[in-house]
């Protein structure tokens, strides 16, 4: 009625810009002669057939990323799916969009989570990930807290013994210091199990009495 028949591939060529521009001046002349073809062409390079094969391309390669939430993980999951299946049905998009977000988790624990779940909906399947995920992050939690108090009862341990050595040996020299000279002919007596002819360092007694204390405070510890 308005005669825009002659006109309207004009006005299309107008009206193109950035990629698609770029796109139609690659084209041969005898894609873009009138409009209909001009609009064929496009639809091939830029219509709902050739982005659902990118988003297909974009699913099976879809993974959770480092800091990624797993709601945001399955909410991309599902854009995705819809995206690439435009035809599939409610049902099979849910089911779906289970598999790859199932398949899209790193964590091989949180994986089999979704499996073993039997998951219909991915709603199901994300709140089976988040309850294995939150039990993984509770177990490091007390993991972490039981070997900080291993290894400080441990470490207090062995003061101990230190200490008590360092007792030991201040004595064994108050006792040297304190003792009345004697004739060297004369065997001197251990301090410690009060028997004669060795020093208390070289007790037989002392070092075996040490070593059942050890075993005794080991056996605590454990």
């Amino acid at each position: 009625m308005n005669n825009w028949v002659e006109q309207k591939l004009d006005y299309l060529w107008v009206n193109l810009t950035g990629t698609a521009l770029t796109y139609a001046d690659s084209l041969p002349r005898d894609r873009t002669g009138t409009y209909e073809e001009l609009c064929r062409a496009m639809e091939e390079r830029f219509g709902d057939s050739q982005l659902a094969e990118v988003y297909k391309s974009e699913l099976r390669s879809r993974q959770r990323i480092s800091g990624e939430s797993l709601p945001a993980l399955g909410q991309e999951v599902r854009r995705l799916v819809q995206r690439a299946y435009p035809d599939i049905g409610a049902q099979g998009v849910e089911e779906l969009a289970v598999e790859r977000f199932r398949e899209g988790l790193i964590d091989q624990e949180q994986r089999m989570a979704v499996h073993r779940s039997k998951a219909r909906t991915l709603d199901d399947a994300i709140k089976a990930a988040m309850d294995t995920e939150a039990w993984q992050i509770s177990e490091r939690r007390v993991g972490g807290h039981h070997k900080v108090r291993v290894i400080g009862a441990v470490e207090s341990q062995e003061l101990k013994d230190k200490i008590q050595l360092l007792t030991e040996m201040v004595k064994e020299l108050n006792v040297q210091k304190d003792a009345p000279k004697v004739s060297t002919s004369r065997p001197f007596a251990c301090f410690y199990c009060d028997k004669s002819g060795h020093m208390a360092r070289d007790c037989m007694k002392r070092q075996a009495d040490r070593k059942k204390m050890q075993s005794e405070n080991s056996k605590q510890l454990c």
